[in-house]
């Protein structure tokens, strides 16, 4: 079990043992469980911070910039100063960092369906200028990851998908993509322990 906050050479060293063990190292990561092999690559490597910064349209979905990922924040600033249109979903308002705002509350399914509408009817939106940003960790619901990857493709949309561990990245690199689907939730592997 690995929260993806181990150097590299323990994270690189949990992978062999498990494997050595006929298992997978467990990142706490189960949404990645509910979502399709295909959109693997996508979410653990994502688009190149540079490409926010370029977009003519970028979606925030679920994470505060401002308290959370502070490089994300200059990169949105920057392509705001390069005439983005900056489009937030979340559980409270981004403090003036978007055009546009949907929150999430009292329903996610909700507040994501509005979001969808919004970028179906916005005219700005062309194949390859979006960048959906949203954020992947242990808490991070399967149904709404997958539901934010459904968004970013009907948006022809690039996925930036944050983690809190840049090692997290590194571990999910090294892993295949069975691996990668055999991930638990933390209260799973609790239950197992238990």
């Amino acid at each position: 079990l690995s929260g993806g906050s181990a150097p590299s050479e323990e994270v690189l060293a949990l992978v062999q043992l498990a494997r050595a063990k006929g298992t997978a190292v467990q990142s706490g990561l189960g949404a990645l469980s509910t979502v399709p092999e295909a959109s693997y690559p996508s979410i653990i490597t994502g688009c190149p911070y540079e490409k926010v910064e370029h977009a003519k349209r970028v979606v925030v979905v679920g994470i505060d910039p401002h308290t959370q990922y502070p490089l994300i924040l200059r990169r949105l600033l920057r392509a705001k100063a390069n005439g983005a249109r900056v489009l937030f979903a979340g559980w409270l308002e981004p403090r003036g960092l978007a055009d546009e705002t949907v929150l999430l509350t009292p329903s996610w399914h909700d507040g994501l369906s509005r979001l969808s509408e919004m970028l179906e009817g916005d005219e700005q939106g062309e194949e390859g200028d979006t960048v959906v940003i949203a954020e992947l960790t242990p808490f991070t619901d399967g149904t709404m990851l997958a539901e934010v990857l459904n968004l970013a493709k009907r948006a022809g949309a690039s996925l930036l998908l944050l983690k809190p561990f840049a090692n997290l990245t590194g571990m999910l690199q090294l892993m295949s993509p069975e691996e990668i689907s055999q991930q638990q939730s933390f209260s799973d592997i609790i239950t197992s322990i238990e």
